[in-house]
């Protein structure tokens, strides 16, 4: 048998959306997790400290320390096949609005990058 799936690697999309707050952020972590698994099969979040300035959407070639500021944030990893991506934003908007009104994150922005990518399944035994 062999260890890599034949029919895999196959195109994907990944879609990561960064959040920040100043609140506890792990309370969110099922109800996003739960609600873009059942769309989607499954997704990945992780926890931590995000720093960006209050100015970091101006280009410039310094951003003063007092500008600075430190959240915790949740990265949401989901892969998803190509014909799902506008499905994706969507869903991954409606997953994390619902969060941030019902734990009281007080997010107003989400950071979303889209790129392409080559999935596979390794199989360890």
């Amino acid at each position: 048998m062999s260890n890599l799936d034949s029919s895999l690697p196959s195109e994907r999309i990944k879609i990561i959306a960064i959040m920040g707050s100043d609140q506890d952020m792990s309370t969110a972590i099922p109800t996003i997790g739960k609600q873009l698994s059942s769309d989607f099969g499954g997704v990945f979040i992780s926890q931590g400290q995000g720093y960006w300035s209050s100015i970091g959407n101006k280009v410039t070639d310094h951003y003063p320390s007092d500008t600075i500021l430190e959240e915790q944030s949740l990265k949401i990893e989901l892969l998803i096949l190509p014909s799902q991506k506008e499905l994706a934003l969507k869903k991954l908007r409606d997953a994390i609005s619902n969060a941030n009104n019902k734990h009281k994150l007080d997010c107003r922005f989400i950071h979303v990058e889209i790129s392409e990518s080559l999935a596979a399944h390794i199989d360890l035994d």
